[in-house]
């Protein structure tokens, strides 16, 4: 059965799968929105909060810049879940630095999570822009990602279309 071409660009998106996960047990959420209690072995439905869990890595970055009135557009703060390890996510947080867009002030990194402080006064925007990038860059070398791509060249060489366009 042939998708419209809407229907096949959203069949062939390579947006990450998103996994919850559980924040009082530490576990994945399951469908239908339970979570397996560790002490009971049984289902309960869940009830506290949630997060992005494994294989994402939680990053929080802040800037403890104070804004000047002149400079009130100033990045302030984010926090993105990245399909990626702790280790990627820290060596590109390394070249981030490298590029003098900001200084390092703090950084904390555990299994799943990344707390970065940092001082710039750039914008907003750019600064954004930047993570958008690294996390792009950090999906892009995930098993999930060249999988999707893989795909996707079938998909195209199958169905006769070069770059997404149909010939």
């Amino acid at each position: 059965m042939e998708h419209p071409r809407e229907q096949r660009e959203l069949l062939i998106d390579d947006t990450p799968p998103q996994v919850l996960w559980d924040v009082k047990y530490d576990r994945p959420i399951t469908e239908g929105n339970k979570v397996i209690n560790p002490s009971t072995g049984l289902y309960e439905q869940v009830t506290g909060p949630m997060t992005l869990g494994p294989p994402y890595i939680d990053l929080f970055i802040s800037n403890i810049q104070s804004p000047q009135p002149q400079n009130l557009h100033i990045f302030r703060a984010s926090r993105l879940s990245i399909n990626s390890t702790v280790d990627r996510v820290v060596s590109e947080i390394g070249e981030l630095l490298k590029s003098g867009e900001f200084k390092l002030y703090s950084l904390n990194a555990t299994k799943y999570a990344v707390s970065l402080f940092v001082i710039t006064e750039k914008g907003t925007d750019h600064i954004s822009a930047l993570l958008d990038g690294m996390k792009r860059k950090l999906w892009m070398e995930t098993e999930e990602f060249k999988l999707m791509e893989r795909r996707r060249k079938e998909h195209s060489e199958k169905n006769g279309s070069v770059g997404g366009e149909e010939v």
